[in-house]
């Protein structure tokens, strides 16, 4: 009996996160953010259970991961202008996880964040953490639209305080905030914002390598 209460906890919790979570996938998947939206289209729930990034559903124990390894593409259409002109530099998400077992990733996380650049006519990237609410982020890289690139979020060399992401020939080094083996967690989806909501449509593309 226990075990079906707990199977309907399950249930009803992903009614309300549903892009928070999704097994791993090795093609290219589409995931739109709609105007006036937050969240992008295409996360979900796999099977009737929610998925870590090991791969296993939430009652099962998965592997932490060592590396979060992915390819995006930006649509011509990620361009776009902040009502508050103080938003523009305020940090999108693009993708990456949980961490330390947690679902809440205000608590801790780790992830690639971006924001258009309208001077530079750019994307620009940062290596972005989230602790207790607080965000940490560093530049990345500057990318184009309607361009694909590979981006690693990493544990390298038995150094589990730190995460390295890499882009190309860039390398930022950002404080973890927990000592797990590996990264352990929920799988996060682009989301739009800080505080506003896309303006118009904006096509982003994942590839999970």
């Amino acid at each position: 009996m226990k075990k079906l209460y707990f199977a309907a906890a399950l249930s009803t919790l992903a009614l309300f996160i549903p892009h928070l979570t999704c097994a791993r996938t090795q093609r290219w998947t589409d995931y739109p953010i709609q105007a006036g939206n937050h969240y992008s289209d295409g996360g979900g729930v796999v099977n009737g259970a929610l998925h870590w990034i090991g791969g296993g559903p939430l009652n099962i124990p998965a592997q932490e991961a060592q590396s979060l390894q992915f390819s995006f593409k930006f649509g011509s259409n990620a361009s776009y202008i902040s009502q508050a002109p103080v938003n523009q530099n305020a940090i999108n998400k693009l993708w990456g996880s949980s961490d330390c077992g947690r679902s809440d990733p205000t608590r801790d996380s780790v992830r690639v964040g971006w924001h258009w650049d309208p001077n530079l006519q750019k994307i620009e990237l940062v290596a972005y953490v989230d602790f207790l609410n607080q965000h940490e982020y560093q530049h990345l890289a500057y990318v184009d639209l309607e361009k694909e690139y590979s981006a690693k979020i990493a544990l390298e060399n038995g150094d589990t305080s730190h995460f390295v992401f890499t882009l190309d020939s860039e390398r930022v080094v950002m404080t973890r905030h927990c000592n797990h083996h590996g990264i352990h967690g929920y799988e996060l989806f682009p989301y739009f914002g800080g505080v506003e909501v896309a303006p118009h449509r904006i096509d982003i593309s994942l590839k999970r390598e």
